[in-house]
């Protein structure tokens, strides 16, 4: 249980982050070739084929986001975001993201569903039940620590630089771990923060993509996605880009333990 100032910590960094997404929850069932969906077959026009990889082979799909399932501030009300990546989690990984603002009508009947996936990060397709929720900054995220160690120090008149730093302010080793534990960051969204295992590659980026566009965490089910060890996909792009439905400058970026 959190001391009455962390918990006075905790309010005003959930204040000052919050952010208005969609969680993502694999659910039994089929999906429908149109639904939001991790791996499957993907919903195409007549005449368009997969993606390939730089070894020529067709790309698998990784999720299917169909914008009419949700509202979203800024985000499109229609249509399908595509995202594939190579059948290998390379780093860095083959990928190609792909919007139809229009769901075809005309689907291509003729499209065949990738088998060859030993290595890929979901083995087959997977049904998605999607909820409208909030969402606060991850451990991630490269802005975590210093807004973390603003709100901390202002409140307990310190001069710590990382959340790892008061478990020794506090005396109480565990501190650190409850804080973050009552964030309850959920494993997979659409919009939020991105997060990272790592180090959030942003940090050595010019005007950095801000937005996560889609975040999917192997803990949304280990036993059916696989992202190296205990890995996170995180895939950012900047705000502007959403409005304008320019997805093509999208960056997807994966690490793991």
């Amino acid at each position: 249980m959190l001391e009455k100032r962390l918990e006075d910590v905790l309010y005003r960094f959930q204040e000052e982050t919050k952010k208005n997404c969609v969680s993502m929850e694999i659910e039994e069932g089929k999906p429908d070739i149109e639904d939001t969906k991790l791996g499957g077959l993907p919903c195409l026009p007549r005449r368009e084929s997969y993606p390939h990889d730089h070894l020529g082979r067709e790309m698998p799909l990784l999720i299917q986001i169909n914008f009419s399932q949700f509202h979203l501030e800024n985000y499109p009300e229609k249509g399908l975001l595509q995202i594939y990546m190579g059948r290998e989690l390379n780093y860095p990984t083959d990928y190609k993201i792909r919007y139809y603002e229009d769901v075809p009508l005309l689907r291509n009947d003729q499209l065949q569903e990738i088998t060859e996936l030993e290595y890929f990060v979901v083995q087959r397709e997977y049904r998605l039940r999607l909820y409208e929720t909030q969402t606060y900054m991850s451990l991630g995220d490269y802005r975590f620590e210093q807004t973390f160690s603003e709100i901390f120090n202002d409140r307990y008149g310190t001069n710590i630089s990382s959340i790892w730093d008061i478990d020794t302010i506090l005396r109480d080793k565990n501190a650190s771990e409850e804080f973050l534990a009552a964030l309850k960051i959920q494993p997979g969204l659409i919009g939020g923060y991105a997060d990272f295992t790592q180090e959030d590659p942003r940090n050595q980026m010019q005007n950095p993509p801000k937005e996560c566009l889609v975040k999917i965490d192997s803990q949304m089910d280990e036993k059916k996605i696989h992202i190296g060890d205990a890995g996170i996909i995180s895939v950012v792009i900047s705000e502007e880009d959403i409005k304008k439905r320019n997805f093509t400058k999208a960056k997807l970026e994966w690490d793991c333990l």
